[in-house]
């Protein structure tokens, strides 16, 4: 028998994953082990954990890493997690706010400003509606079931007001009483779920948007991708395909993001792999708005987010 390199993985515990974490993931010359994450460890351990090999990574804190010249991970073109923003606002019920071109010079609350959801949210609000960073107050507060300290990782542009929340504020309720307007959340928050009456989506018909938007633009906003261990890839320049393709096998190709409007409906699907035109439009957008809203000190091209 021949000597395998032992390949330990992270991957965050979600249902998509289930099957991986069943099966195994079968790669060529490498005994894989598998380690199941809960989501929020998962995108600290994938930077902080010297143990791990390669680990599903959101792209904010990696593009903003690797503008530094930091960090021992490189990219390769897999995407764990594609998902638009537009439902990710919220306002309660009684706001006079329609769609968000309204919003300028109101508050907005969210739990992370480098968050990669959030900047997507903003990268948003800035092409579609025209409501850049500058013209709103940027509130940051955890979220009601969260332990954690309020943190960001950088200082923002002076043209940006940005405060954080009082330690015991947390964003469901500072929305509920009325000191933020909106509220930004990748999942559906405490006050939406348990106060329906009282909150609502900002942009409500937010799949037809979605749609629209992805038919304008091609992009359907790439969140996650997977992370490998730059020595690994420089030692066998096989390896971000031979992954990819186990990926693909053990977790498939692509994702129907909507449902069918009809029977008649074809409705669009998005590729979790490689480097199509829509997967280019998404990281050339995301690249840019990174570096434009501050997060990073310079802006790292395409080629860069997936060379060693």
């Amino acid at each position: 028998m021949g000597t395998f390199i032992p390949l330990k993985i992270a991957l965050s515990d979600t249902a998509p994953h289930k099957a991986v974490f069943s099966s195994g993931l079968k790669l060529s010359g490498y005994d894989v082990m598998l380690d199941p994450l809960a989501p929020g460890e998962m995108y600290s351990r994938a930077f902080e954990d010297e143990t791990l090999d390669a680990a599903e990574m959101s792209i904010a804190r990696y593009v903003r890493m690797k503008a530094k010249g930091e960090g021992d991970l490189v990219a390769i073109p897999y995407y764990f997690s594609r998902v638009f923003p537009h439902p990710t606002f919220y306002v309660r019920s009684d706001s006079p706010f329609q769609n968000p071109s309204q919003i300028a010079g109101c508050t907005i609350g969210m739990s992370e400003y480098d968050h990669t959801g959030h900047t997507w949210a903003r990268a948003l609000l800035e092409d579609e509606y025209g409501i850049a960073p500058s013209a709103v107050k940027w509130i940051v507060a955890k979220r009601e079931s969260s332990k954690s300290p309020i943190r960001h990782f950088f200082e923002p542009p002076s043209n940006v007001a940005l405060e954080n929340a009082a330690p015991d504020k947390d964003l469901s309720t500072m929305l509920l009483d009325g000191e933020i307007d909106v509220l930004i959340n990748p999942h559906k928050p405490g006050c939406f779920v348990e106060h329906p009456g009282k909150v609502r989506r900002l942009i409500a018909n937010h799949e037809a948007v979605e749609r629209d938007y992805f038919e304008k633009t091609d992009i359907c906003p790439i969140q996650h991708v997977f992370g490998v261990r730059k020595e690994l890839v420089r030692n066998d320049p096989d390896l971000a395909r031979s992954l990819t393709q186990a990926l693909v096998a053990a977790i498939g190709g692509t994702r129907q993001i909507w449902q069918p409007r009809s029977p008649q409906d074809k409705v669009p699907v998005v590729p979790l792999y490689g480097l199509g035109k829509g997967e280019e439009a998404s990281l050339k957008t995301f690249l840019r708005h990174h570096y434009g809203q501050g997060l990073s000190g310079r802006q790292i091209t395409l080629e860069e987010f997936f060379t060693p």
